[in-house]
């Protein structure tokens, strides 16, 4: 009888966990994260060392490194990109670091850093894609 209620005991433990690690699975890879937000271009003056805002950017990608796909910026230059977060373990942190990068094309781009967690929306704040102006 002690054998059978030990057997109870152990297959009940290890059902209720893999139905915890189940639940705690179906979570996370049903929760996306959405990161939103805008590209500006600009030109850096060398003379005056500043950077003069030229208006919205549109068609550049933004990524999220380690991460499948990106987002195209529309005419305003806005963007949303939604993520599927790695899978999470019982322990650690419930917010993971995601670098957003932002490349038009023609050799500039920018990154960010952002913490997120799954099932978040994310604003995040705007890239500034410039280009170097020599003038003498």
């Amino acid at each position: 009888m002690k054998k059978f209620s030990n057997w109870i005991f152990l297959t009940t433990a290890i059902g209720a966990l893999l139905f915890l690690n189940a639940c705690y699975r179906h979570d996370s890879l049903s929760s996306l994260v959405t990161f939103e937000g805008a590209v500006f271009q600009g030109v850096y003056d060398s003379n005056t060392q500043q950077i003069k805002y030229s208006g919205p950017l549109a068609g550049v990608k933004v990524f999220c490194e380690k991460y499948e796909g990106y987002a195209l910026t529309d005419s305003a230059g806005r963007y949303t990109l939604k993520v599927s977060p790695a899978m999470r373990r019982f322990e650690g942190p419930d917010y993971d670091t995601y670098t957003l990068w932002a490349e038009d094309g023609s050799g500039g781009d920018e990154k960010i850093t952002v913490k997120a967690k799954a099932g978040q929306t994310i604003q995040v704040k705007p890239f500034l894609i410039y280009t170097h102006s020599y003038q003498q």
